[in-house]
């Protein structure tokens, strides 16, 4: 399980995984881990409002893909409002 690392997000809405990462996520034995489900929350911070601090999270299931990427779905992407080369914190649990 990985909780809470910042990352960014990548073309197409993809989020690489490092070797390190994975070992945590304890993902198959499939190169990169390609194939593993895992469950993903996605968080994002926003400090502009004059009040405070406002964060939005997205929760969703994928697998992990060919390079170890997962790619946030484009529905998630729109109501968290990211956008490729935004930051966010990634928690990621395997099924």
């Amino acid at each position: 399980m990985i909780e809470r690392v910042p990352v960014t997000v990548g073309s197409r809405g993809r989020i690489y995984t490092s070797e390190r990462q994975r070992r945590r996520i304890e993902v198959d034995d499939t190169p990169y881990g390609r194939g593993t489900e895992v469950e993903v929350g996605v968080t994002v911070t926003d400090t502009s409002p004059e009040w405070g601090t406002l964060g939005k999270m997205g929760t969703f299931a994928t697998e992990i893909g060919y390079y170890g990427e997962i790619r946030v779905p484009q529905e998630v992407r729109s109501i968290l409002g990211l956008a490729e080369g935004d930051d966010c914190l990634l928690t990621v649990i395997a099924n």
